[in-house]
């Protein structure tokens, strides 16, 4: 193979790599750049990969709709921010995916609210769900399973 060729396969191969990404949410609004709705819609795209979400900031997240659905493996991890994400006793808070995995930590999910035919007013799982201890689900309702299903 002549070098042409060889650099032009590294290139290619380096390009469809895919890696684990960390990223940072640094505002507590609902919504645009640096919210946690903003970072799980990275993560979505970032294809085949398990990555990570961490908060730079404490405080509450009020939400006006659902957070976007976990597509592929997510780490949402809170832990020492003291971040408390509510659907304000108006939304549902998540939702994992059919053969997704969402791994949750040191955050609490609060004033979730599914309404009619619906389970799991804090989080709906149709993959995989993994909640750490020092996860806090609080005054979460829905016609079936208030917090999860």
């Amino acid at each position: 193979m002549d070098i042409t060729k060889t650099i032009c396969a590294t290139f290619i191969l380096a390009a469809c790599t895919a890696r684990a990404e960390t990223y940072q949410v640094t505002s507590l609004a609902d919504s645009g750049p640096g919210s946690l709705r903003d970072a799980i819609a990275a993560a979505n795209a970032s294809v085949g990969v398990a990555d990570t979400i961490r908060f730079a900031t404490g405080g509450t997240i009020m939400l006006a709709s659902r957070l976007p659905e976990i597509e592929g493996t997510l780490t949402i991890d809170g832990t020492g921010a003291g971040i408390t994400i509510s659907g304000n006793n108006a939304v549902q808070v998540l939702r994992v995916g059919a053969g997704q995995r969402l791994d949750l930590r040191g955050i609490t999910i609060a004033n979730g609210f599914c309404a009619s035919p619906c389970s799991g007013g804090a989080v709906v799982n149709a993959g995989t769900l993994n909640v750490n201890e020092t996860v806090q689900l609080a005054d979460n309702a829905a016609q079936r399973f208030a917090a999860l299903p």
